[in-house]
């Protein structure tokens, strides 16, 4: 079993519930301005893993599903192997400053 946080929810769970569950949150709150964050890709799996092509379609939809919240902003975090880890799990300072930026 994988367990990485949230890749594994986007790989265990259905996307369609977990989307549910987010608009149920963002009605909940609609007078609070609100961040999500994509799942980044995930770096330390062995490249015959399909779990970075279901990591692509969740964050496809998840953007797609917030643009109808206007207090809620999308943060698209890169994919870029420079801002994680060597082992690819975690961002390093520099992502994290990127991404902040």
């Amino acid at each position: 079993m994988i367990q990485y946080g949230a890749t594994y929810v986007v790989c265990k769970m259905n996307t369609d519930s977990s989307l549910k569950y987010t608009s149920q949150f963002m009605k909940n709150y609609t007078k609070t301005s609100i961040i999500v964050a994509t799942v980044p890709h995930c770096y330390d799996l062995a490249p015959n893993f399909n779990v970075n092509q279901e990591v692509l379609k969740f964050n496809w939809k998840l953007c797609n599903h917030m643009k109808q919240f206007a207090h809620c902003t999308t943060l698209k975090i890169e994919n870029n192997k420079k801002y994680f880890t060597k082992r690819g799990l975690h961002l390093t300072g520099f992502g994290k400053e990127v991404i902040c930026k």
